[in-house]
């Protein structure tokens, strides 16, 4: 009844009938970023957590979380597995972080679930949640939100961190992050599927893809 008619999109449950309601976002950017990753299209990084495993994306969480991004790099780097496993952390608990960091949104009454996620936010270095998860949330109706996701997703676009592609246009190319082109657009979307690359720079990682053909400019 507390909800009204907001929409449910996930509920974590837990020991001693806590549990945490993730409403459905609104606004375009978070919604496009959570169905991105319910589909899982274009994930490049694993994270275990217990017996679970998170498929997410590199670029989302330079963005979001750069100490979770620096040691599953390190991991890599040095243990030469792509899947990074964070201990001491509830798969339930790493859910909701992964839904506020995709988000921003996340409604988590029970008082322990919320610490628990403070603790980790603490642990992995973001401040705006843990500042979320520290303040009182007594109300089911009121989310916990840390407003940053368009801010940090500017960021990551300008700073050019983690571009897997370069998008060729008649006056030039720019480079892109395919997660961020397969969450906000439908048509790099099905490129993605198709084999969203049409060639491969022998110097060069990236992707390339060609919009020269659509008339595509770089203003």
């Amino acid at each position: 009844d507390a909800l009204g008619s907001r929409a449910i999109a996930c509920v974590a449950a837990g020991s001693r009938s806590s549990a945490a309601v993730e409403l459905a976002c609104g606004g375009a950017l978070s919604s496009e970023l959570a169905a991105l990753r319910r589909s899982a299209i274009a994930s490049d990084c694993v994270v275990l957590v217990g017996t679970s495993r998170f498929a997410l994306h590199r670029a989302i969480l330079a963005a979001r979380c750069p100490q979770l991004l620096v040691q599953l790099l390190l991991h890599e780097r040095y243990v030469g597995c792509g899947e990074l496993e964070l201990r001491r952390v509830k798969p339930a608990i790493f859910e909701l972080f992964c839904n506020w960091a995709y988000t921003d949104f996340l409604h988590v009454p029970d008082s322990h679930f919320r610490w628990q996620l403070g603790r980790l936010a603490q642990r992995l270095k973001v401040p705006s949640l843990f500042a979320s998860c520290s303040a009182r949330a007594d109300h089911l109706v009121e989310p916990l939100r840390a407003p940053s996701l368009p801010e940090d997703m500017l960021a990551l676009l300008t700073s050019e961190q983690f571009a897997d592609i370069e998008l060729l246009a008649i006056d030039g190319c720019v480079r892109a992050s395919k997660a961020v082109l397969c969450a906000r657009s439908e048509f790099f979307r099905g490129r993605l599927l198709c084999g969203l690359a049409e060639a491969h720079v022998a110097a060069d990682t990236h992707d390339v893809c060609d919009l020269r053909p659509y008339d595509v400019r770089c203003a």
